[in-house]
């Protein structure tokens, strides 16, 4: 997807894919996942990716990466224990 847009800082992805929505007549917004927008050297373009899906529940299951699903807030993000904490816990239970 290549986004002109001179005499504007940028455009939010909401904003894009609210567009293609219209241009694709898709039904649901939250179908499309965008990723990857780059801004040209000097402004007044961005590039990136778009995928456009039939359902969210397709989307959820066909697109591989789930950062590009967490961003669009169609899954829920995993929390992880730190490293650090881990580490000393599992220290911690040896000494015991």
């Amino acid at each position: 997807v290549e986004v002109y847009h001179p005499g504007l800082a940028g455009v939010s992805k909401k904003d894009i894919g609210e567009k293609l929505a219209k241009m694709f007549k898709v039904k649901d917004v939250n179908s499309i996942v965008l990723f990857n927008f780059k801004a040209a050297f000097g402004g007044g373009k961005h590039t990136g990716f778009a995928c456009i899906y039939d359902s969210v529940a397709s989307a959820k299951k066909y697109h591989g990466i789930r950062a590009h699903l967490t961003r669009a807030e169609l899954v829920e993000k995993i929390e992880k224990k730190g490293r650090k904490s881990v580490k000393e816990s599992k220290n911690r239970g040896k000494k015991t």
